[in-house]
């Protein structure tokens, strides 16, 4: 039987940046501040930071410095656009150590040593709050899946502001960690591309009868623990957003039946129908079918790019049926001559013809992932 550890903590370890708020400093003396690991961080501070230092390493946030500094100006420039921005001027950052749930190998087909030490990595998420609120009890919960750049992205911490200074509610983010990356190390192909291909590929089979990626669906659901085990967060009202890989993280909670998770939006994921064949899906629709009803109600929202080389209409038609069939209602909104990473101005830089900034279906696509999350978190 193998087990793996189950616990969450708050530690000064991860990928921060070690620099006073910017209360009592100037844009000078924030630019000049080296990244460093251990402590945590005023976000938006990471906005003044010389785009020098966000690329390199240990400690790397960022592409290279052009993709650093196309975040940092669209990011300084919405600020003024957020809704509820000004109450929450001074977000903290606090990196988050987690680890998947305990897994029991008489509850799978096959758990080999490689899938075994997968399962066994540590997750270096970072749990993002309004420090003037971390007090209020029960609020709601959002999870952010990262994209194939891994969690050390200032794309995400734009993110994470942008999300929580849209909602009329205090909320806890937590940007997860789907590939144990302390340091930014993803943004390396050559580190990354192992660690997707196993996460991936490895698809078995439960006792239950249920074919799933067995390494994703754990990481995923350990996120979500670690979430909920945030001491003011409401494990009933937990909601999930992801780009690119993170979007088809998100088609993958989708069909996991977790307790407590409400809503979830995909931008520009690359979803499917889980990785299965025509085989695995017919053993699945049957088992599903007879576990009977969700334990709540789900509601996803795919905002995909028309033109995305990465995403056929049959994978969307795919991924759509597979989670109809565990009762997941879900929403496309099929965006034109929309290419792959719309949401990120960053990727104009991009030199693939496959990528692309797209403002007006990022705005739109941001809108209605925001409606969803008022409606299903807070019924407004």
């Amino acid at each position: 039987m193998i087990y793996f550890r189950c616990f969450v903590f708050l530690v000064s370890l991860g990928v921060a940046v070690s620099f006073a708020s910017s209360r009592d400093m100037s844009s000078r003396e924030s630019k000049a501040r080296k990244l460093c690991v251990g402590e945590a961080i005023t976000l938006r501070d990471l906005i003044e930071v010389d785009p020098k230092v966000l690329v390199s390493n240990p400690s790397r946030l960022a592409k290279d410095e052009g993709f650093a500094k196309e975040v940092q100006m669209i990011w300084k420039a919405e600020i003024r656009e957020f809704p509820y921005g000004q109450d929450h001027a001074f977000l903290k950052s606090t990196p988050l150590i987690y680890y998947c749930d305990e897994v029991d190998e008489r509850h799978y087909d096959s758990i080999n040593d490689e899938v075994a030490e997968f399962l066994k990595m540590p997750l270096y998420g970072n749990l993002i709050q309004n420090p003037t609120n971390a007090q209020e009890s029960k609020v709601p919960g959002i999870v952010l899946f990262h994209t194939g750049a891994g969690p050390n992205d200032i794309f995400m911490r734009w993110k994470a502001d942008a999300l929580i200074s849209s909602l009329p509610y205090n909320c806890s983010v937590l940007i997860a960690d789907l590939v144990s990356d302390s340091d930014g190390e993803s943004w390396d192909p050559k580190k990354y591309g192992p660690k997707r291909k196993i996460m991936m590929d490895k698809i078995l089979k439960g006792k239950d009868g249920i074919w799933r990626r067995t390494i994703l669906q754990q990481r995923i659901k350990a996120a979500i623990k670690a979430l909920k085990g945030v001491h003011n967060v409401d494990p009933q009202r937990i909601g999930a957003m992801g780009w690119c890989l993170g979007g088809r993280a998100v088609s993958e909670l989708a069909r996991m039946n977790l307790n407590g998770v409400r809503c979830a939006v995909s931008f520009h994921g690359v979803v499917d129908n889980g990785g299965l064949d025509e085989a695995q899906l017919e053993e699945n629709r049957e088992t599903i079918a007879a576990l009977g009803q969700r334990i709540n109600e789900l509601e996803v929202l795919l905002c995909n790019g028309a033109e995305d080389p990465f995403v056929s209409n049959d994978d969307l038609e795919a991924c759509r049926n597979s989670l109809a069939l565990v009762g997941v209602k879900t929403t496309l909104v099929n965006y034109e001559n929309t290419l792959h990473g719309f949401t990120n101005p960053a990727q104009d830089l991009n030199p693939s013809p496959s990528f692309g900034y797209n403002e007006k279906a990022a705005k739109s696509s941001w809108e209605e992932g925001i409606k969803l999350f008022r409606q299903s978190l807070m019924g407004n």
